[in-house]
């Protein structure tokens, strides 16, 4: 699947925002993530409601996450590791976990995602923020 990517477009403070979908799925990146091989260039985030994790992302180091639902990991950690086994094995109502990258608009690979969330992305080229929407009401399902 190729990556759609919206128009760029300026935010309120001038700032040029890059919104695009988030995701160019490839099969190599889920059998990374489920294999616990994590990229030593990134960092790691997951997006957990309670005890439960729906996501894991890694962004290259020069980019993070805007939205403090998203909590940093230590790539080297057992957690990950752990945390990566629930959202593949325990993925949400109807639906699988898939691996994809995380791309800006040039489509430049600027990370990976691992979830069974749908989702969608916002890049800011000139802060390097990440800001992801997913559908958040199939959380407590």
């Amino acid at each position: 699947m190729q990556p759609t990517l919206h128009n760029n477009q300026t935010g309120a403070d001038g700032e040029r925002l890059c919104f695009c979908l988030i995701f160019n799925r490839q099969e190599f990146v889920a059998k990374n993530f489920e294999a616990h091989r994590f990229d030593s260039d990134y960092r790691y985030y997951t997006l957990m409601d309670g005890d439960i994790p729906y996501a894991v992302v890694g962004l290259k180091k020069d980019y993070r996450i805007s939205d403090i639902s998203w909590k940093k990991i230590d790539p080297n950690s057992a957690q990950l590791s752990h945390l990566m086994d629930l959202v593949q094995f325990f993925p949400v109502q109807g639906s699988v976990a898939y691996g994809a990258y995380i791309l800006d608009s040039q489509s430049t690979k600027i990370g990976t995602w691992y979830s069974s969330l749908t989702a969608g992305v916002t890049v800011n080229n000139e802060n390097k923020t990440v800001s992801i929407t997913t559908d958040r009401s199939t959380f407590g399902e």
